[in-house]
């Protein structure tokens, strides 16, 4: 009997189409299976540089390389929907003074893994409102703070044309490099 070739073994390139001194076949079933670069090229010889330069100078690497990833990521993605649905089957060992007693195996599923993909499949219904609303809040917070300083702003500029003006009318030298400058030689002199 036949083996049945898998979806990622007939999506990738044949070794005629690269060049036979590497292994590329081998290189994208590993990365598919693990979507790591490194552990892909120790285990087709293929030298991650090598791996890299090709991939960013080669149509064919690049797309044989994102398709590996892409299948990767479809792989992930079942396992996910079925942890969520059929659970996984755990043991819990329960001892008393050091002895076996008896072992209980029980299907836990993941309420976590569900709720992260519902808001992967239909972020419309499942993204987090709350998350928009604060944003918001903080926008207006913002805008607030800009109006508080626009307003501490012209008030000070207020005062320093006042005390620019009463300095000026009681004599005192404004010829310093600023208002500050000269406002504190008018009191040194007092």
């Amino acid at each position: 009997m036949a083996k049945r070739k898998t979806q990622h073994e007939t999506q990738l390139p044949e070794k005629t189409q690269l060049r036979k001194k590497y292994d590329w076949r081998r290189f994208f079933e590993i990365l598919a299976a693990t979507r790591n670069v490194s552990a892909a090229c120790r285990q087709s010889g293929i030298p991650r540089a090598t791996a890299y330069k090709w991939r960013d100078r080669k149509e064919i690497i690049r797309d044989h390389w994102n398709e590996a990833l892409a299948i990767n990521v479809d792989t992930l993605t079942q396992e996910a929907i079925r942890r969520a649905r059929v659970g996984v089957e755990r043991e819990k060992r329960h001892y008393y003074r050091g002895e076996l007693l008896y072992t209980e195996k029980y299907r836990e599923f993941s309420d976590t893994m569900l709720i992260f993909l519902l808001k992967s499949f239909a972020p419309e219904q499942f993204q987090e409102r709350s998350r928009l609303d604060i944003f918001s809040e903080h926008i207006e917070k913002r805008h607030l703070r800009l109006d508080i300083h626009a307003d501490i702003d012209e008030r000070a500029e207020r005062i320093v044309a006042r005390t620019v003006e009463r300095l000026s009318e009681k004599g005192v030298n404004l010829g310093g490099d600023s208002v500050g400058e000269s406002v504190h030689s008018a009191h040194a002199d007092e």
